[in-house]
Protein backbone atom coordinates (compact mmCIF):
# COMPACT_ATOMS: atom_id res chain seq x y z
CA UNK A 1 0.00 0.00 0.00
CA UNK A 2 2.76 2.17 0.71
CA UNK A 3 4.61 1.64 -2.25
CA UNK A 4 1.63 2.75 -4.76
CA UNK A 5 1.77 6.33 -2.61
CA UNK A 6 4.13 8.41 -4.30
CA UNK A 7 6.69 10.33 -1.84
CA UNK A 8 6.50 13.74 -0.75
CA UNK A 9 9.48 15.75 -0.67
CA UNK A 10 9.10 17.60 2.90
CA UNK A 11 12.08 20.28 2.06
CA UNK A 12 10.15 21.39 -1.66
CA UNK A 13 6.99 21.58 -0.19
CA UNK A 14 8.64 24.02 2.80
CA UNK A 15 10.54 25.81 0.84
CA UNK A 16 7.63 26.93 -1.62
CA UNK A 17 5.58 27.36 1.46
CA UNK A 18 8.30 29.76 2.32
CA UNK A 19 8.50 31.04 -0.96
CA UNK A 20 4.53 32.27 -0.65
CA UNK A 21 5.06 33.62 2.86
CA UNK A 22 7.74 35.70 2.22
CA UNK A 23 6.13 36.90 -1.32
CA UNK A 24 2.85 37.77 0.83
CA UNK A 25 4.81 39.12 3.74
CA UNK A 26 6.58 41.29 1.55
CA UNK A 27 3.82 42.90 0.05
CA UNK A 28 1.91 43.40 2.83
CA UNK A 29 4.88 45.04 4.54
CA UNK A 30 6.26 46.98 1.48
CA UNK A 31 4.95 50.38 2.22
CA UNK A 32 6.33 50.08 6.29
CA UNK A 33 9.44 48.68 4.57
CA UNK A 34 10.01 51.87 2.12
CA UNK A 35 9.35 54.40 5.07
CA UNK A 36 11.86 52.09 7.66
CA UNK A 37 14.53 53.40 5.43
CA UNK A 38 14.20 56.90 5.92
CA UNK A 39 15.55 57.01 9.52
CA UNK A 40 18.44 55.06 8.60
CA UNK A 41 19.72 56.68 5.95
CA UNK A 42 18.82 59.70 8.17
CA UNK A 43 21.20 58.25 10.85
CA UNK A 44 23.92 58.06 8.20
CA UNK A 45 23.78 61.23 6.49
CA UNK A 46 23.80 62.97 10.31
CA UNK A 47 26.78 61.14 10.50
CA UNK A 48 28.94 62.16 7.61
CA UNK A 49 27.54 65.49 6.94
CA UNK A 50 27.55 66.00 10.91
CA UNK A 51 29.72 69.70 10.23
CA UNK A 52 27.35 70.50 8.48
CA UNK A 53 25.10 72.17 11.49
CA UNK A 54 22.13 70.19 10.85
CA UNK A 55 20.26 68.29 13.52
CA UNK A 56 18.72 64.82 13.21
CA UNK A 57 15.55 65.49 12.43
CA UNK A 58 16.30 68.06 9.33
CA UNK A 59 18.49 64.67 7.75
CA UNK A 60 14.67 62.96 8.80
CA UNK A 61 13.18 65.61 6.15
CA UNK A 62 15.68 66.08 3.78
CA UNK A 63 15.39 62.17 3.42
CA UNK A 64 11.51 62.05 4.07
CA UNK A 65 12.09 64.41 0.59
CA UNK A 66 13.95 62.33 -1.34
CA UNK A 67 12.81 59.07 -0.77
CA UNK A 68 9.10 60.89 -1.86
CA UNK A 69 10.83 61.78 -4.96
CA UNK A 70 12.37 58.50 -5.45
CA UNK A 71 9.16 56.86 -4.83
CA UNK A 72 7.72 59.05 -7.98
CA UNK A 73 10.84 58.11 -10.26
CA UNK A 74 10.19 54.70 -9.58
CA UNK A 75 6.63 55.01 -10.44
CA UNK A 76 7.38 56.53 -13.31
CA UNK A 77 10.42 54.35 -14.46
CA UNK A 78 8.36 51.39 -14.33
CA UNK A 79 6.31 52.59 -16.70
CA UNK A 80 8.47 52.51 -19.52
CA UNK A 81 8.79 48.37 -18.53
CA UNK A 82 7.79 47.80 -22.24
CA UNK A 83 10.93 49.33 -24.07
CA UNK A 84 13.55 47.50 -22.01
CA UNK A 85 13.09 44.38 -19.67
CA UNK A 86 12.88 44.57 -15.62
CA UNK A 87 16.62 43.95 -14.93
CA UNK A 88 17.19 47.17 -16.92
CA UNK A 89 14.50 49.11 -15.79
CA UNK A 90 15.88 48.26 -12.30
CA UNK A 91 18.91 49.23 -12.92
CA UNK A 92 18.63 52.83 -14.89
CA UNK A 93 16.19 53.47 -11.69
CA UNK A 94 19.02 52.41 -9.31
CA UNK A 95 21.28 54.73 -11.19
CA UNK A 96 18.89 57.55 -10.69
CA UNK A 97 18.18 56.66 -7.12
CA UNK A 98 21.80 57.46 -6.64
CA UNK A 99 22.35 59.99 -8.71
CA UNK A 100 19.56 62.16 -7.09
CA UNK A 101 20.76 61.04 -3.64
CA UNK A 102 23.74 63.15 -4.77
CA UNK A 103 22.55 65.73 -6.37
CA UNK A 104 19.90 66.68 -3.17
CA UNK A 105 23.27 66.11 -0.98
CA UNK A 106 24.87 68.36 -3.20
CA UNK A 107 22.15 71.12 -2.85
CA UNK A 108 21.38 70.93 0.74
CA UNK A 109 25.26 70.48 2.02
CA UNK A 110 26.50 72.54 -0.22
CA UNK A 111 29.87 70.66 -0.50
CA UNK A 112 32.23 69.90 -3.25
CA UNK A 113 31.40 67.18 -5.59
CA UNK A 114 34.13 65.55 -4.58
CA UNK A 115 33.25 65.28 -0.69
CA UNK A 116 29.33 64.22 -1.76
CA UNK A 117 30.48 61.80 -4.09
CA UNK A 118 32.70 59.87 -1.49
CA UNK A 119 30.88 60.62 2.25
CA UNK A 120 27.37 60.13 0.20
CA UNK A 121 28.49 57.66 -1.94
CA UNK A 122 29.61 55.91 1.85
CA UNK A 123 26.32 56.95 3.36
CA UNK A 124 24.07 55.44 0.73
CA UNK A 125 25.78 51.69 0.37
CA UNK A 126 25.78 51.37 4.80
CA UNK A 127 22.17 52.93 4.32
CA UNK A 128 21.39 50.30 2.53
CA UNK A 129 23.18 47.46 4.15
CA UNK A 130 22.07 48.20 7.53
CA UNK A 131 18.62 48.56 5.67
CA UNK A 132 18.62 45.08 4.53
CA UNK A 133 20.09 43.44 7.46
CA UNK A 134 16.85 44.56 9.13
CA UNK A 135 14.32 44.31 6.31
CA UNK A 136 15.48 40.27 6.27
CA UNK A 137 15.58 39.84 10.06
CA UNK A 138 11.57 41.30 10.11
CA UNK A 139 10.72 39.32 6.94
CA UNK A 140 12.63 36.24 8.04
CA UNK A 141 10.78 36.40 11.57
CA UNK A 142 7.49 37.18 10.22
CA UNK A 143 7.64 34.37 7.52
CA UNK A 144 9.00 32.21 10.61
CA UNK A 145 6.21 33.04 13.12
CA UNK A 146 3.62 32.25 10.15
CA UNK A 147 5.04 28.59 9.59
CA UNK A 148 5.86 27.92 13.08
CA UNK A 149 1.89 28.93 13.59
CA UNK A 150 0.63 26.74 10.67
CA UNK A 151 2.84 23.89 13.07
CA UNK A 152 5.34 23.20 10.40
CA UNK A 153 8.04 22.92 12.87
CA UNK A 154 6.28 20.45 15.28
CA UNK A 155 7.66 17.35 15.38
Amino acid sequence: LDAARPEVDNSKVTNELFSQLFTEVFYDYFNAMIWLFIPIASVFSFLFFNKAGYNYAEHLVLNTFITCIINLINIVSYGFIWLADFQTISMISVLAYFGYYLFCFKSFFRLKWSEIALKGLISLILSYLVYMIIFSLIIGITVGYKMAKMGLFDK
